[in-house]
């Protein structure tokens, strides 16, 4: 049934509340003062490794003369040089604000900015997946809290920056995903802009998009019998992903992909349930490696519960997920996702199970260490 046209309206306006819920949760948990151009000192004298790392990436890809390819300097790691990907400075905002460096201040920082644009468009595709199940305000303001205070978000927003703001691109691949029937050549479009805007933030988003993209394919290809238009779409995002690759310096990175913490920084089997102490409720698991805190994916007592009650509806038959057109690639998402982020040590508390022999899948192996924090 067909909302009034005052409700469907309003249904349209869903999206912009959730940006305003996202802005609101930030300014909550940050304050104001992160997103002060010139307020470093919190950067530079954070608890984890990562943020001032960040910021010195930036502060000497400025003071450094332009160069090719765009995210390289010769300032840091003379005389070898590195690059904004190694820093995992954002190359999007670098290489933007490097632009204006002549008037910026001495001292400048954008990862204030970037997490607040982010926990925004966090707010903004959320409400927009819950807006397609829902026609309720309440119910979506609710669920875009659920997806703007996750502690997988807040665990990452200010340790590894720009994969956390990055969350909204995932939300918004599943949203392309799921609406893959009613956008049509619309979709295509975002598709593209998406995965090549992603190369430009953090290629462990990259890998993701990628793989959402690999279960849209599947279900289309399936519904469509029409495999040359999406080759050519497929090859299209190739060659954008790796002609901005080297652009902003990705080949020039000297960063090894034989990296030896392959499978000490990946999921453990109790990552849905293990809270790290963000529950009151749940103790904290083990872990057979401390750097497993890499896959960290405890969503919240209350979400385990909902899905609790997810499973058991479908199970009495009130949702059956074999009878969705979507069937094939959620299936396709889920156990992709699953084999790369438990890496090819599987281990459950501090037991290791299972440990894959390198010589069954060498050349996936070289893949698996490229993304070696698999977690």
């Amino acid at each position: 049934m067909e909302l009034p046209v005052g409700r469907e309206h309003c249904k349209r306006l869903f999206p912009f509340i959730g940006v305003i819920i996202g802005g609101l949760n930030f300014f909550l948990l940050y304050g104001v003062r992160v997103l002060h151009p010139r307020y470093v000192d919190w950067l530079l004298t954070h608890v984890s490794h990562d943020p001032p790392k960040n910021f010195l990436g930036w502060a000497f890809f400025r003071s450094d003369s332009w160069r090719f390819p765009l995210g390289c300097m010769n300032n840091l790691g003379y005389p070898f040089g590195a690059t904004l990907i190694e820093t995992d400075s954002i190359p999007l905002l670098g290489v933007f604000f490097k632009l204006f460096d002549s008037l910026l201040p001495l001292h400048f920082q954008y990862f204030g900015l970037w997490g607040l644009v982010s926990f925004c468009l966090q707010g903004f595709f959320a409400a927009l997946l819950l807006k397609r199940w829902s026609n309720n305000l309440f119910t979506v303001a609710v669920g875009t809290v659920f997806f703007t205070s996750s502690p997988v978000m807040l665990y990452r927003m200010f340790t590894h920056t720009s994969l956390a703001g990055g969350h909204w691109m995932i939300l918004a691949a599943l949203y392309l995903f799921l609406e893959n029937k009613k956008m049509g050549k619309s979709s295509m479009v975002c598709w593209v802009l998406l995965i090549w805007v992603s190369v430009l933030i953090q290629l462990y988003l990259t890998a993701l998009l990628f793989i959402i993209w690999g279960g849209y394919l599947l279900n289309r290809c399936y519904q469509e019998k029409k495999l040359k238009p999406l080759a050519s779409l497929t090859l299209l995002i190739l060659g954008g992903v790796f002609f901005l690759s080297w652009i902003i310096g990705i080949f020039a990175s000297d960063i090894s992909i034989l990296d030896s913490s392959l499978g000490k920084l990946s999921m453990n089997l109790n990552a849905l349930f293990n809270p790290e102490g963000w529950s009151r409720i749940l103790p904290s698991l083990p872990y057979v490696y401390d750097t497993q805190n890499e896959g960290f994916m405890y969503a919240g007592a209350g979400m385990l519960i909902l899905w609790v009650m997810g499973v058991a509806s479908a199970s009495l038959g009130r949702f059956s997920l074999r009878r969705n057109d979507l069937f094939r690639g959620v299936v396709f998402i889920f156990f992709v996702s699953l084999f790369f982020s438990l890496s090819p040590v599987l281990t459950f508390n501090e037991y290791t199970l299972i440990e894959y022999p390198r010589f069954v899948a060498r050349y996936l192996f070289r893949f698996w260490h490229a993304f070696h924090a698999s977690g």
